[in-house]
């Protein structure tokens, strides 16, 4: 009897487990800002390139990074992850949000090392992250260069942003700041020779 007590138990106990569900996987993406919302900063016909952007190695992973209210601690979502490399998407809606704000001009992603370009664009991030209920950060620096490689401006941009306390509204944010990042970029880019 007792060893069809303890059968009956590991088997009750083994069914709750099988019904014990692991929460689906949310997943993110940026988005590029839309036509409605962006004021061209110029109608110049650029050749523009966009290097794979660098991101840290905190953000080189699937699931989402915020900071805990110390600015110290790193929380990693397991189950609210970005659609596709952080780097990746970052180079599309950079391009993007650029072509928007330089209608007249071609910028693309850069693929191929033999693509002729005007300029190059290349976009370091130091931070992306926020704070829930305080505020989204995004920290870069950025470089615009020629087709032969000279350096033709180095700046970096600080932006921040007021944030909710949920990942749709961290992805919109995000984006909203790289919008920002791009409207700077753009405003650099038509100064030059």
């Amino acid at each position: 009897m007792k060893k069809l007590l303890i059968l009956c138990s590991v088997l009750v106990l083994a069914s709750c487990i099988s019904f014990r569900k692991t929460p689906d996987s949310e997943f993110y993406t940026l988005s590029s800002q839309t036509v409605e919302n962006i004021t061209p900063v110029s109608l110049k016909k650029l050749n523009i390139g966009i290097d794979e952007v660098s991101v840290p190695n905190y953000l080189s992973r699937a699931q989402i990074v915020t900071l805990d209210e110390d600015n110290v601690s790193l929380n990693i979502s397991e189950f609210n992850r970005w659609s596709a490399p952080l780097s990746g998407l970052l180079q599309r809606i950079v391009a993007d949000d650029i072509a928007l704000y330089l209608p007249k001009s071609m910028v693309k992603p850069q693929m191929y090392n033999q693509e002729k370009y005007n300029f190059i664009i290349s976009v370091e991030i130091n931070r992306m992250d926020g704070t829930w209920d305080k505020n989204a950060v995004l920290d870069a620096w950025w470089t615009i260069s020629d087709n032969n490689g000279k350096v033709l401006a180095t700046e970096r941009s600080v932006l921040t942003r007021p944030l909710a306390d949920n990942y749709p509204d961290y992805a919109k944010t995000q984006s909203a700041l790289v919008g920002e990042l791009c409207r700077q970029i753009s405003q650099k880019l038509v100064t030059l020779k």
